[in-house]
């Protein structure tokens, strides 16, 4: 459907609050069961911005990406893959811009709007910097350096049936920031947001101040 495509020189944040496993789980639709983490589940939201988005005869400058998901065990079926983590996604999140009509034709559940990335001044330390698209924001404090590169496949359920499966590699350099220092906030209609305490989530995140994704393919299983 869509293969050998990157995001490359972004910066990002990436948030984790925990819930109750159940909660979570009873979002989730059949076949996928929610990780554990210290007796919990973790909602996500990731927000990109990347200079570039490229596959092997387009490139699109100045975008951004994001979704709101949660870590699962590998499914049992057919469409599963093979990837260091496993994500179930419930919206993946652009700009108002020709990557948000990609993903609503591809099928995702989109949500796409104004975007916008302040790094903070100095009086405001610790929080360091804030992203916006549309009503999803995410704060990110300063934290302890950190440098990963890891696989993971992404599933969606695709609007007319079905299952897409996204896989790739996240490579970044950042800060890794503990629980619940950091906050996120999500739109109303976003399957997450029942979950939300005073309108959003404290959060443990990580300041990708260098990341790429590659090496990604994207494959719609009809049914």
């Amino acid at each position: 459907m869509l293969s050998d495509f990157t995001f490359e020189n972004c910066q990002g944040m990436t948030f984790a609050a925990p819930r109750p496993v159940a909660d979570v789980q009873a979002i989730l639709p059949d076949p996928f069961v929610v990780v554990e983490t210290q007796g919990s589940a973790e909602l996500r939201m990731q927000i990109l911005r990347c200079q570039a988005f490229k596959t092997p005869t387009t490139q699109i400058n100045s975008t951004w990406f994001g979704a709101t998901y949660v870590r699962v065990e590998k499914p049992n079926a057919t469409w599963a893959a093979a990837g260091d983590r496993q994500e179930f996604a419930f919206r993946i999140l652009a700009q108002n811009d020709v990557l948000a009509t990609l993903w609503r034709a591809g099928g995702f559940a989109t949500y796409g709007a104004n975007a916008t990335w302040d790094l903070l001044p100095n009086a405001i330390v610790p929080v360091a910097a804030q992203a916006n698209i549309g009503d999803y924001t995410g704060r990110i404090v300063r934290g302890t350096p950190i440098a990963e590169s890891q696989s993971f496949v992404r599933y969606s359920p695709h609007l007319q049936g079905g299952m897409l499966v996204w896989n790739g590699t996240q490579d970044f350099t950042g800060e890794a920031v503990p629980e619940p220092a950091s906050y996120f906030m999500v739109e109303e209609g976003d399957p997450m947001a029942s979950m939300a305490e005073s309108g959003g989530f404290a959060a443990a995140g990580e300041w990708w101040t260098n990341a790429s994704v590659q090496n990604q393919y994207l494959l719609w299983w009809p049914r």
